[in-house]
């Protein structure tokens, strides 16, 4: 049995997060998800759903919709 775990890389689209230094927290947090998304991809054991791969904005419903849609074991928001 694998383990359903959805990964979410907060804020995206119009919603950036935290800036500075050149660096906005949506564009940080995708980046660690996409890092996680090829480890996590790999292993059977897990079975990984992301609420975007990609500089979007899925509504926070949108969110949690998805995680009990797939039943998830853990939610981890970055």
């Amino acid at each position: 049995m694998a383990y359903k775990i959805i990964l979410d890389a907060g804020h995206g689209g119009v919603d950036s997060g935290a800036t500075g230094n050149g660096l906005k927290e949506k564009n940080l947090n995708l980046a660690i998800i996409r890092s996680a998304k090829q480890y996590f991809d790999k292993d059977s054991r897990f079975k990984v759903y992301y609420t975007r791969t990609s500089d979007t904005y899925p509504s926070l419903d949108d969110r949690c919709v998805l995680a009990n849609k797939k039943d998830a074991d853990l939610f981890l928001s970055v």
